[in-house]
């Protein structure tokens, strides 16, 4: 089940990165991180 957690999580950080901006340095991160959390999770699925 913590794989769904971290799909969720992964998806609210990138809608997150999106509503603040890919451009900005926490607006990349949060895209990057909720990329990795979105893979992370499908690979464990």
């Amino acid at each position: 089940m913590p794989s769904k957690l971290f799909f969720i999580l992964g998806a609210i950080f990138s809608f997150l990165s999106v509503a603040i901006g890919a451009i900005t340095p926490i607006g990349g991160a949060a895209f990057l991180l909720g990329w990795l959390l979105l893979a992370w999770s499908v690979w464990r699925g």
